[in-house]
């Protein structure tokens, strides 16, 4: 199974301590780190299929947390690098609708 997934990067503005029972081990200086979130976009081996049951409500990530438990398959992610937006709030819908106005594909 793979997810697409969305880089989502979060800046500290101050320096950030790796501690040890109160001790500073070592310390990064405005680092900046980067996140992979679900970008809600799976592609499936057919053999997951049966995992899935048909008139039942199953969230995908319920099969991803399946697939992440067998050993026998593996989740990998693939990051989106382009225009991407959630369209899970009316809002955003609205803000989608504006902005495939002005996409050139």
């Amino acid at each position: 199974m793979a997810v697409a997934s969305i880089p989502y990067v979060v800046n500290v503005p101050y320096a950030v301590l790796e501690t040890d029972n109160h001790e500073v081990k070592s310390f990064f200086e405005k680092p900046s780190y980067t996140y992979y979130s679900n970008g809600g976009i799976y592609f499936l081996n057919a053999s997951l299929k049966g995992d899935v049951k048909s008139n039942a409500f199953f969230d995908a990530t319920d099969l991803m947390n399946l697939v992440i438990d067998r050993k026998e398959n593996k989740l990998v992610h693939y990051p989106l690098l382009c225009y991407w937006l959630d369209i899970g709030k009316p809002q955003d819908y609205i803000k989608a609708q504006e902005d495939i106005k002005h996409l050139n594909f």
